[in-house]
């Protein structure tokens, strides 16, 4: 196939995996073929492209980067241009990205399916498309739907086969039973595919009736036939469906005939033209066409049908939105926005009010400090710039909700960097018990993001250690939890060694940690042998954020002594060169 049509460089391999991804988007019922398609060509070696053993290395390789680019696509500045359009060529432009964005999560789902995409980058795009939970995309909701229903049994599979996938799938399936109990948030449609997909599930992935999916003629004709036979069966007293739907087939069939002129069949079910030349199919169902060089070649599609839910019919709901589309949905103008926005916060202000006012009347009620009550202080008062601030009058909270208010924190966080709020958001949680878990969501959170963010992180903890609301034992115990599970972490995130180390490193040269905090981790991860390379990244880490002279500092006042670290052989003096350490 390579030589036929000339794909012996780079830039012609990019050109044609372009119009395959593209095709792939569009003509959603045919997702399968391109698949197979992508599955055949990794299969093909191909010249001038020096690939050495790796048969198809190359094409692979540029087909992820290429898959990867869809979900990379600066949003904002599609939006910046889409609205500069008219109306009408507004709501085209719109329809044409949701169809491509669903097409392509479709086509992920197949290349799945056929084993050219791992475990690990199917994860992140279900993940992606669960969006937050606060505030589903109807849209996306839907099509992860589709893409469960899809290749749901290749995950369960898989999923026996490794714990850490097995929790994903727990996981995911608890998010899909509490939106399908969600009135409030999803319109009836995207809950009932919820639903459905649950329903399948517990059926071992069998679907109630039947999906269409795209076959050949050869099929359609087995499908008239059995018709014909049936209703010829059922003789002239039969039911008068079953007799048109015999007369419809017959004259199918007939029609089909007639057109075709009793043309022969291949040998993979596809009618050949009369004038048309037999030829030769490979093991795998697919036939070579057009002869020579120069890019008159083909191949014809395999003989099998689809076995993929079509896309969903029928206009999105107006609520719905499309990830970085939902500026463009309509009736969601930045008027209508501001006003819900200033609604949603007088709701919450009135809320607060009423809280404070019952923790105060509950507090007159109690004991004063001459009667002897040792704590007493007043309630909070209401701030309607901090959704959290009415919290702390209500006492402690548990560890759950803790973690869902401390993830809303840091996001503000990032979006704000006001370490003020973020410290008075934290102490009106009144929740001090819990504040280690505040290190383990921040952390979290950020090595979703990328650098910048777990250097925001480092300098949160700087800030809340500072101020009295992060002590040094909550800030060890949260990075701790973490640290325990570095080895297993960075398989999904590859840099979440080096980045913890920079966190770390702040806090350090802080004074919120000691450099020797390493030696004291769990017993996991300093037998696991990557203690010694992790305590050379932090101090690498410390070096580049100050200087040598105050990382010896910091190692002669904790005597701390990395050699004592090194497990399974560790060279920690080849660690501290390549590092460019010296103390």
């Amino acid at each position: 196939l390579v030589r036929e049509v000339g794909l012996n460089t780079e830039e012609l391999l990019a050109d044609g995996i372009d119009i395959i991804v593209m095709k792939a988007q569009t003509e959603h019922h045919l997702g399968f073929i391109y698949a197979d398609l992508c599955l055949k060509l990794s299969n093909t070696p191909i010249e001038n492209l020096d690939e050495g053993e790796g048969k198809g290395k190359v094409f692979k390789k540029m087909l992820l980067e290429r898959c990867q680019k869809e979900f990379e696509q600066d949003q904002e500045t599609l939006i910046a241009e889409i609205e500069k359009l008219d109306e009408e060529d507004k709501a085209l432009k719109i329809y044409g990205m949701r169809k491509a964005y669903i097409g392509h999560m479709k086509f992920v789902g197949e290349l799945y399916r056929v084993h050219l995409l791992s475990d690990k980058i199917i994860h992140f795009c279900i993940q992606d498309l669960f969006g937050n939970p606060e505030e589903p995309d109807e849209e996306k909701l839907a099509c992860l739907c589709t893409l469960l229903t899809s290749i749901g049994p290749q995950l369960e599979e898989s999923a026996t086969q490794s714990t850490k996938y097995a929790k994903y799938m727990k996981k995911y399936l608890k998010e899909l039973k509490a939106l399908s109990n969600m009135p409030d948030k999803l319109n009836s449609r995207i809950r009932f595919m919820i639903k459905d997909l649950l329903e399948m599930r517990a059926n071992g992935w069998t679907a109630r009736r039947e999906t269409e999916k795209a076959k050949t003629i050869a099929e359609i004709h087995e499908d008239a036939a059995r018709d014909e036979a049936k209703a010829a069966k059922g003789g002239k007293g039969g039911k008068s469906s079953s007799s048109n739907r015999g007369s419809v087939a017959s004259q199918m069939k007939k029609s089909s005939s007639s057109n075709s002129g009793g043309a022969p069949k291949a040998d993979d079910g596809w009618e050949v033209p009369k004038n048309a030349r037999r030829v030769a199919t490979d093991a795998d169902g697919w036939a070579t066409v057009g002869g020579g060089g120069g890019g008159g070649g083909g191949r014809s599609a395999p003989s099998r049908g689809g076995n993929k839910t079509p896309p969903p019919q029928g206009k999105s709901p107006s609520g719905g939105s499309m990830g970085g589309f939902a500026a463009l949905n309509s009736g969601n103008s930045k008027a209508e926005k501001e006003k819900k926005k200033k609604e949603k916060e007088d709701k919450k202000m009135e809320k607060e009010k009423k809280a404070a006012k019952k923790a105060a009347k509950a507090a007159a009620r109690s004991p004063t400090a001459s009667e002897g009550a040792t704590d007493f202080s007043p309630p909070a008062s209401p701030n309607k710039d901090s959704p959290s601030k009415a919290s702390a009058a209500g006492g402690a909270m548990d560890e759950k909700t803790f973690k869902t208010k401390a993830k809303s924190i840091v996001e503000e966080y990032f979006s704000i960097v006001d370490m003020k709020e973020a410290t008075e958001c934290v102490q009106e949680l009144a929740s001090p018990d819990h504040h280690w878990c505040l290190v383990t969501e921040s952390i979290d959170i950020a090595f979703g993001k990328k650098q910048k963010e777990c250097e925001m992180v480092g300098e949160l903890f700087v800030g809340l250690n500072a101020a009295g609301v992060l002590t040094t034992e909550q800030l060890e115990k949260g990075l701790f939890d973490l640290i325990e599970f570095l080895t297993d972490i960075e398989i999904d995130v590859p840099l979440a060694g080096k980045w913890l180390a920079i966190v770390m490193a702040k806090c350090v040269i802080s004074g919120a940690l000691t450099i020797g905090m390493v030696s004291r981790a769990p017993e996991m991860f300093l037998t696991g042998g990557t203690a010694a390379g992790f305590a050379v990244k932090l101090m690498a880490a410390v070096k580049n954020e100050a200087d040598d002279a105050k990382l010896s500092e910091l190692v002669a006042a904790d005597s701390f002594d990395v050699t004592t670290l090194a497990q399974n052989g560790e060279d920690v003096a080849a660690l501290l060169t390549a590092a460019e350490i010296s103390l």
